[in-house]
């Protein structure tokens, strides 16, 4: 992953540094090769992702603040969603403080989830977060207006590299990885997740995460 992250790195600054010396058709053709290698280190890293949490046999794990974990996780999508004038809005039980996990896995796994609703959320849409103290759980719903899900494609979501038909239509490269690291991460806490969807309707991911 580090060399990854180098290649990227180094690659803007590259091309940056040449875009004096070519002609029109030439940086064209050096800027596609820039964002088609970025769009594949970007793939690359999610794939290790998955498979690092597939071996890992036990995430660490310790109490941390959940209302904080969200909030990260709402700026970090923020900055998009405002692009698109998309609404977040956010309640949390006040009961809910503090609970036990992996939090760098469990920020990362509704981060992908809130991504995936500003990324197919039209214009001027809104996404809710809803966060419920059940007791010994918790239950986490993502609602947001977007395209939604085909009915027929609801079962395959959560499968590696799998990516739904209209999600295609919107944008045409994704990993089809997000909801798989989603999914792996929601199991190995011991807890549940699941969509509910309807084709131009929006969809809500449910995560059910045991305190």
């Amino acid at each position: 992953k580090e060399h990854l992250a180098a290649i990227q790195g180094c690659l803007e600054p590259v091309a940056g540094g040449i875009t004096g010396e070519l002609n029109p058709k030439q940086l064209d053709l050096v800027q596609r090769a820039v964002q088609r290698t970025a769009k594949l280190v970007f793939f690359v890293k999610a794939l290790l992702e998955i498979t690092r949490i597939k071996l890992t046999k036990e995430l660490n794990s310790d109490y941390f603040n959940f209302q904080n974990l969200l909030s990260e996780a709402i700026a970090y999508i923020s900055s998009k969603a405002k692009d698109k004038n998309i609404t977040v809005n956010s309640t949390v039980d006040p009961s809910i403080d503090r609970i036990c996990g992996a939090q760098e896995y469990i920020q990362e796994s509704i981060v992908n989830i809130l991504a995936n609703a500003v990324k197919y959320t039209p214009c001027n849409g809104k996404i809710d977060i809803r966060v419920n103290d059940k007791g010994n759980t918790i239950l986490i719903q993502i609602k947001d207006t977007g395209i939604g899900i085909p009915e027929d494609e609801l079962p395959k979501i959560f499968d590696e590299f799998y990516r739904a038909s209209n999600a295609k239509e919107v944008e045409r490269d994704g990993t089809g990885l997000g909801l798989s690291i989603a999914k792996q991460v929601v199991q190995r806490h011991n807890g549940k997740i699941w969509a509910e969807s309807e084709e131009g309707k929006g969809s809500t991911f449910n995560i059910i995460l045991p305190k």
